[in-house]
């Protein structure tokens, strides 16, 4: 399969973005990312050099997703440290965004589907169903989160996630306050570089980048999402 650089890389020493073929975006790291994620593939506290995002069918209903991206794994890298995410936005859409203070640095990387939207708290039925939709957010953050740190870390991004939601102004078809989707995922992953950082709340400096990030990415990916349907277009994989 053919392998390319992303439009848009970070400085984040041994990591690289690439698209394999037009369905998969892969984050590869020369040293392995201590990571926390709900992924398809992996999910759970695990080591891993390389997370991949992968578009599939917008019908896609296999019961078994985590080998199919194992077997699309096997393909794509060598060895066997991947964590595996799917979306049904094409991931050439993926936004990025990135910050940095006093050597921390973070990267929101974000796929954003909103038509399987869902309020936590309110009942599923009713919550209105428009189609597929799943927000996945990876972060990159060079820095040594210890794990309660990462598990502060996803807090943080999902709050971000809402943030950016409310203030694009999305909302479910009875006019509540939508917060994700049915299906979000994400991964938090670290370097492991520099000194130890237990608190990865809004108010402390890595949280901060987590939440610009993470906000940024979201916001530009939804409002691209929302626009690209008003003009009657599709992020969606046929």
């Amino acid at each position: 399969m053919e392998m390319s650089y992303f439009n848009k890389q970070v400085d984040i020493g041994g990591i690289k973005f690439y698209l394999a073929g037009c369905h998969t975006f892969m984050v590869r790291s020369s040293t392995p990312l201590n990571v926390l994620s709900s992924a398809v593939m992996g999910g759970d506290l695990y080591q891993a050099s390389c997370i991949i995002n992968h578009t599939v069918d917008e019908k896609y209903d296999d019961r078994d997703p985590e080998r199919d991206l194992r077997e699309l794994a096997r393909e794509l890298y060598p060895q066997d440290d991947v964590i595996g995410l799917m979306t049904a936005i094409f991931v050439d859409k993926t936004e990025i965004s990135y910050a940095e203070i006093n050597k921390l640095k973070v990267a929101s990387i974000s796929t954003s589907g909103v038509g399987n939207g869902c309020a936590a708290g309110l009942p599923a039925e009713t919550c209105g169903w428009s189609g597929p939709g799943t927000i996945n957010i990876i972060l990159i953050i060079d820095g040594n989160l210890t794990g309660p740190a990462m598990v502060n870390a996803v807090i943080t991004a999902t709050e971000a996630k809402v943030r950016a939601l409310m203030e694009k102004g999305i909302t479910l078809p009875g006019g509540k306050v939508m917060t994700g989707t049915n299906t979000d995922a994400i991964v938090v992953a670290c370097t492991g570089r520099g000194d130890k950082l237990s608190y990865a709340g809004p108010a402390t400096e890595v949280g901060y980048l987590i939440g610009k990030t993470v906000f940024d990415s979201v916001s530009r990916g939804i409002g691209e999402y929302v626009l690209y349907h008003q003009r009657g277009g599709s992020f969606k994989s046929d």
